[in-house]
């Protein structure tokens, strides 16, 4: 089956733009996802577990090895220098904003634990899940390949399936245990999320190794793929993140969901395979600074609406406005500091840190983010 490259990237671009705007609503409340909008992020989970492993399995497909700390290492140009500028400048501005308490909550963000203690950010718990899962990652990718031969992985096939089925028992001991939903106790913990990205390992895994197979799967089964994606999806739609169901039975349906969602995009039909239209590339903008967005977008809601409160702007219009405002501000600074600070240090870590791959497919990044 045809899979044109530009197709295939700007499709992942325009699935990474739709979770940031599930995101973005459910930050805002601005309709019509500001319920489900929770969900982004898990979209974001499943997109980076399936593009970062990509990048293990095609290195050792085309030189027999993986470089685990290369690896971490060209994570790190992505990651940290957008990351650690929104904690300066937090710092830098807390007498402004009269943080308390940022000793404690700034070691939290700056080790990556933020989604085990309070750190400085809410929003920020996704990039610690997914610095441990990096970790992870590396060190069980880096193992499995010293076994050798064409296919050292095949164990993942059998143990992340296993790996699914402990961290939804975690998540019913958890709620078992204290039934009182907390976010630090039922959602941010990296040991009941981790699951959404290794069903994008597991994905990966299966797109590299199998993919023919695969792709005559989803020829064959595709509209009733599309039906399960959706029924999955479902709960979402209309259950907060805090319901009971959710954060135990639901995450699970919810990784599941979107796998299959991103497993119909990776193999479209042959007259589906076209370039994306204007409002297609527009999206696909989007998904590419989706993780500056990410970082960004809460300090922008937080600006717009001190200031909407500081000059009592409380009419209709200026509650209509203020997310539309603060959604082009973010816009705006997420293309401004993807533009100034992280492509020219990823210009550098190309440099110092080749990756090794001769044609890479697609460029993965954070779940946050492209």
């Amino acid at each position: 089956m045809s899979q044109p490259r530009l197709a295939r990237s700007q499709v992942l671009d325009i699935l990474r733009a739709v979770a940031i705007l599930l995101v973005f609503s459910r930050h805002t409340g601005l309709p019509p996802f500001s319920m489900a909008g929770w969900a982004g992020v898990d979209l974001f989970f499943v997109l980076s577990g399936f593009l970062v492993s990509g990048l293990l399995f095609r290195e050792y497909r085309e030189s027999g090895r993986v470089r685990s700390a290369r690896f971490l290492l060209r994570r790190g140009f992505k990651i940290y220098p957008q990351f650690y500028l929104l904690i300066l400048l937090t710092l830098v501005l807390s007498p402004l904003t009269g943080l308390r308490g940022r000793g404690a909550k700034f070691a939290a963000e700056v080790f990556f634990v933020q989604n085990y203690f309070p750190g400085l950010w809410g929003h920020t718990w996704s990039l610690a899940v997914e610095e441990h899962f990096y970790l992870l990652l590396a060190a069980v990718i880096g193992l499995l390949s010293r076994r050798g031969g064409e296919d050292p992985f095949q164990p993942l096939a059998r143990w992340i399936p296993v790996v699914f089925g402990a961290v939804l028992l975690f998540r019913i001991a958890t709620y078992a245990h204290d039934p009182l939903w907390s976010y630090y106790r039922n959602l941010y913990p990296s040991h009941l999320r981790i699951d959404s990205l290794l069903a994008g390992v597991l994905l990966s895994y299966y797109h590299v190794y199998r993919g023919p197979s695969l792709a005559a799967f989803v020829s064959r089964h595709r509209a009733w793929l599309a039906r399960v994606s959706l029924l999955l999806l479902a709960p979402a739609a209309v259950l907060d993140q805090s319901r009971a169901f959710i954060y135990t039975f639901g995450f699970t349906m919810l990784w599941a969901g979107f796998a299959l969602l991103l497993l119909i995009a990776l193999y479209p039909q042959r007259r589906s395979v076209r370039r994306p239209g204007r409002g297609g590339r527009t999206l696909a903008a989007l998904g590419r600074v989706s993780y500056a967005f990410y970082l960004w977008h809460i300090p922008v809601i937080q600006l717009t609406d001190w200031a909407q409160s500081r000059y009592r702007a409380a009419s209709l219009a200026m509650v209509l406005a203020s997310p539309i405002l603060a959604f082009f501000v973010t816009l705006a600074i997420a293309f401004l500091t993807t533009w100034a600070l992280e492509a020219p240090l990823l210009r550098l870590r190309d440099r110092l840190v080749p990756s090794g791959l001769r044609a890479p497919l697609v460029v993965a990044g954070p779940a946050t983010g492209a």
